[in-house]
């Protein structure tokens, strides 16, 4: 079946996301004071093997004072990228195609790659980053990119194509780590193949054909589960190892279903050892089904299901202990929703309507924002199985953003816009505190977003808009701008 079959399958099954060129303009500096501090003297520049050059600088840790709004430099990307962050609290990003990767955590030196950078990933443990480079002037994304393996305990660059002689020049699609440090995955949607580059064996592999891998896992011993979807009503989920023998199917007991059918991954937890499944009954309803899945023997039961509107709407907590969902009010001729928590045993914690989780603190205690009958809305924290909430914010007509929580859970830092002032607001909330903090306020609503705790909860990085990196010191209560777009 050619590629333009499936994209009419996909037009009437499936949503493919495209990633699309953009240009953006430059927000006005967000409000805040923070103490100046003289800038590191820049280090020596540093001459690699490869062709890409790497310069260590220092970013100025000064706050710049408010400015007017300006319009950013067009870029085919997002001018200054969301931090990407190790599992150490290493920090990178990507500003005008130029990457910077901090030389050690919290320094606030940086190694400078200039290589048309499109996109750059970690590896889990920390010590790698994968580097996708291109010409973009006249493409929306890589056709024929060229991988490059930064390893920043040496400082080094490594072209994959070098060392890995079947490497194909052609786009491979989304690259994503295996949790080993040692393979890494390319994921095609529209071509179903997942293909394996092995940076030990120094091979290049695609071992995995399906019709389309519309989402999959790894489960233990470097197995993949993949749900193949072949339209709304037609998916197929097993296991594979990377050889690409299945090694397990979806039991699908329905007289009219097929091994591994009709099964749409609605959530999928490891830790909680917890499988949700889309499951149609004969007259096409909807139907969550609960089971006990094991991901190492694969062993399977069905535990309880609901029948949920609309069906996409479930998340499990990050501990696999509890389920968020949403269900369709009693209320006849309503089209409000509540939000519904259940434990992995299915049984009701807490149910709230016109809610919706902003994110977990501690793995379990979703923090969420509600929307009231009047139009208004604040922010609640959640304990399952507790008779009460807490209401963090009063109800506001502020819309809110995206929030996260600190990995120890001491805080929570979110982001809300008045449209009605033209302000963005970013805002910092300590669980031992009554009231929240106001942090910084911006002209314009293109929010702050993309937070990323450093571990242990002592600062963070975030983006305002498309075009500017700050970073925020807890105890020092101070904010940094760590990058624009424009300088």
């Amino acid at each position: 079946m050619t590629v333009y079959t499936k994209l009419l399958l996909v037009i009437w099954g499936t949503a493919v996301f495209l990633l699309t060129a953009c240009q953006t303009n430059k927000p006005a500096t967000p409000l805040a004071a923070a103490t100046s501090q003289p800038s590191h003297t820049p280090a020596p520049t540093i001459f690699v093997t490869e062709t890409p050059r790497i310069v260590e600088t220092a970013v100025p840790t000064s706050t710049p004072s408010p400015t007017a709004t300006q319009t950013a430099t067009p870029t085919p990307f997002l001018a200054v990228s969301a931090p990407i962050m190790s599992s150490q609290g290493q920090l990178a990003y990507i500003k005008n195609e130029t990457l910077f990767v901090e030389t050690a955590v919290n320094t606030g030196t940086f190694s400078e790659i200039h290589s048309s950078i499109a996109s750059a990933s970690w590896s889990p443990q920390g010590d790698k980053l994968l580097l996708e480079t291109c010409d973009l002037t006249n493409q929306a994304y890589c056709l024929e990119p060229i991988w490059l393996l930064f390893h920043s305990e040496t400082n080094s660059i490594l072209n994959l194509s070098h060392t890995i002689l079947n490497l194909p020049s052609s786009y491979l699609g989304t690259p994503r780590w295996m949790q080993n440090g040692e393979k890494i995955l390319f994921w095609e949607i529209i071509e179903g193949t997942i293909s394996i580059l092995d940076l030990k064996t120094s091979q290049f592999s695609t071992p995995i054909h399906v019709f389309m891998a519309h989402e999959f896992w790894e489960l233990p011993n470097e197995n993949l589960m993949i749900q193949d979807r072949l339209g709304s009503w037609a998916n197929e989920l097993h296991v594979y190892d990377l050889d690409g023998k299945i090694l397990w199917s979806f039991p699908n007991t329905r007289p009219w279903g097929i091994e591994g059918g009709n099964a749409g991954v609605l959530g999928f937890s490891e830790s909680g050892k917890l499988l949700v499944i889309l499951e149609p009954d004969e007259k096409m309803n909807e139907f969550a089904v609960f089971y006990r899945f094991d991901p190492e023997t694969f062993e399977i039961e069905s535990h309880y299901s609901y029948q949920i509107v609309p069906a996409t709407s479930v998340e499990i907590s990050p501990d696999g202990n509890f389920i968020a969902m949403h269900v369709q009010t009693e209320q006849e001729g309503s089209e409000d929703t509540e939000l519904m928590i259940i434990d992995r045993w299915g049984f009701l914690q807490s149910q709230r309507p016109n809610n919706q989780i902003v994110d977990w603190r501690l793995s379990s205690q979703p923090t969420t924002n509600e929307i009231m009958s009047d139009g208004l809305t604040r922010l609640t924290y959640w304990i399952p199985g507790a008779p009460v909430i807490e209401i963090i914010t009063p109800p506001n007509r502020y819309t809110f953003i995206s929030g996260k929580w600190s990995e120890d859970g001491r805080f929570f830092i979110y982001s809300t816009v008045d449209e009605a002032a033209n302000q963005s607001h970013l805002t910092l909330w300590q669980t031992e505190a009554s009231e929240p903090t106001l942090l910084a306020t911006a002209e314009g609503t293109d929010g702050f977003q993309n937070f990323a705790w450093l571990p242990g909860g002592t600062a963070f990085y975030f983006n305002f808009g498309r075009s500017e990196l700050w970073k925020f010191e807890v105890a020092a209560g101070s904010l940094v701008l760590v990058a624009s777009a424009t300088n």
